[in-house]
């Protein structure tokens, strides 16, 4: 029995060995792989858009639309022998056509069978379209992109509007404007609601970001996905500061290293209120701690945190939001410090702020850097002798 299983075997070994001799002659003969395939064709062969966010696991690549007649393509057969894809090639046998190796179509990123892969499952991939051919690549230790305008709310006759990308999404009666019926991560449902009730037929507001412009080139990516492809706290991050601002979206495998540290007092200034005051420092250090400027990139402070307006007649209006100024000097301390200019809508004397500009999203850093700079802001005690910290930390990669 032994003896007929080996005769058996050997001979199915012979059998595959003429055909591979056979198919390698008739490739040889043949035209190269690379001058069979029509490269321009690739980019249709993508499941995906070229440029856009990829996990692994993902199907990038249409198998189906890749099917070529047998004959003349050997090559392709024999690439099925090769890796052992039996059911590929029997499939082949049986058609008539096969298909283009993956392995000829694509450079990094992609297994045979048109599947992202990727050493860190968490890593955001992209598709791109280089040398002639697919892959996906992921960012190393960090990615960072834009916040820009996209959902808008657009007053008309028959209600609210909902757009985006020039689309109507769809229209609510304006008495029917809450959390369930709006986005309101951006904007709250309540602020869009007395916006509604006061503005004109044909006005509109941004009440959703999307993330364009990424360090990558890869595609922009709608509000709806920002949360699914980076997670909650980029997505509330986005929310927090002004459109066109830079977004931090993926970090991973770096240290922070702490380059200077900055440190002011509140004082006393009982003519404006010190109560006022140390609210409105506190107010700063909230809007600004946590900020994180990508290199080469202006970055501002959070657009959640409100001041209060003190009474001041040199003011114009009569009143301005006195106290932003100590927390202010201990920002422009630290970021000085580390070789910045010195920020927008700032001046370097004792009040830190110019007149009529924002204490948080009127002011803007710049990081001249080739590395991203967190930002960290605390308080400590209260009252007039209350200290204002500022550092600036550096990410580096690991």
């Amino acid at each position: 029995m032994s003896i007929n299983l080996n005769k058996k075997s050997l001979f199915v070994i012979i059998i595959l060995f003429v055909i591979i001799i056979f198919i390698s002659f008739i490739s040889f003969m043949s035209n190269d792989i690379d001058n069979e395939y029509n490269h321009q064709y690739i980019k249709e062969i993508a499941k995906l858009p070229i440029g856009s966010t990829v996990f692994a696991g993902e199907t990038v690549v249409d198998l189906n639309s890749m099917k070529y007649p047998v004959f003349g393509h050997f090559d392709y057969l024999l690439h099925e022998i090769k890796t052992y894809d039996v059911l590929g090639f029997l499939t082949a046998i049986v058609s008539g056509t096969v298909s283009v190796p993956v392995s000829q179509i694509s450079e990094s990123g992609i297994d045979s069978n048109g599947i992202a892969i990727s050493f860190n499952d968490d890593s955001p991939g992209v598709l791109v379209f280089e040398n002639n051919k697919l892959s996906v690549k992921y960012p190393k230790n960090f990615l960072w992109a834009e916040s820009v305008p996209y959902t808008y709310a657009v007053k008309t006759k028959d209600g609210l509007a909902i757009v985006a990308n020039n689309t109507t999404i769809k229209t609510i009666n304006g008495n029917q404007i809450n959390n369930d019926t709006v986005y309101h991560g951006l904007v709250s449902a309540e602020d869009i609601s007395k916006w509604y009730n006061k503005t004109s037929i044909g006005n509109d507001m941004v009440i959703g970001y999307a993330l364009d412009n990424f360090s990558d080139n890869r595609s922009l990516v709608v509000p709806e996905k920002i949360k699914e492809y980076f997670g909650e706290d980029v997505l509330n991050y986005v929310d927090s500061y002004p459109s066109n601002r830079p977004i931090l979206v993926y970090a991973n495998n770096y240290s922070e290293e702490i380059l200077t540290e900055s440190v002011s007092v509140l004082g006393s200034y009982p003519q404006y209120g010190d109560a006022g005051r140390e609210f409105n420092a506190r107010q700063f250090v909230k809007s600004w701690n946590g900020t994180i400027i990508p290199p080469d990139t202006y970055a501002s402070g959070n657009t959640k945190y409100r001041f209060t307006f003190l009474n001041d007649k040199h003011a114009s209006g009569g009143a301005a939001s006195h106290g932003v100024c100590p927390p202010a000097r201990s920002l422009r301390g630290a970021v000085i410090a580390a070789g910045f200019p010195l920020p927008q809508g700032m001046n370097g004397g004792h009040e830190a702020v110019n007149y009529n500009v924002a204490p948080s999203t009127g002011i803007l850093v710049y990081n001249p850097n080739d590395f991203p700079i967190l930002i960290k802001m605390w308080t400590e005690g209260g009252g007039p002798g209350m200290r204002i910290h500022t550092q600036t930390i550096k990410l580096a990669p690991n």
